[in-house]
């Protein structure tokens, strides 16, 4: 996962793949991805030996427009609608890096907005 994430090729064969493959919904929201890198969170000794399945995550930076959450939360309708959508086109990314990344490894796919705010995330497995 670390080369993956690390290899300034790897975004574009992501995009490639999803431009051959993907569906309407993928390549929309492929189509804003700018960045990415890999983490993998740690934790204390205790806290690895005890939980040793920590996921690795890829954090994607776009250039998705800034979603007011706090906004949203009290009932704006404009910016509940774009933090669905957030959470949406997040979703479709997961989907799709699912299908291109072969690996036996899960893996958590974060989507950040161009202020580099969490927009949404899925799964990888």
């Amino acid at each position: 996962m670390r080369d993956l994430a690390q290899s300034p090729e790897a975004l574009t064969k992501f995009k490639d793949f999803v431009a051959a493959h993907g569906d309407p919904e993928e390549k929309e929201a492929v189509g804003h991805l700018t960045s990415w890198k890999g983490h993998r969170p740690k934790g204390s000794v205790d806290e690895e030996a005890r939980f040793p399945a920590v996921y690795p995550i890829i954090m994607i930076q776009s250039d998705l427009p800034a979603a007011d959450w706090d906004a949203a939360d009290d009932g704006d309708k404009a910016q509940s609608d774009l933090v669905n959508e957030q959470e949406g086109q997040a979703a479709a990314v997961a989907k799709a890096f699912d299908r291109w990344w072969n690996g036996e490894e899960k893996s958590t796919v974060q989507i950040f907005d161009v202020r580099g705010q969490l927009a949404g995330s899925g799964s990888a497995h």
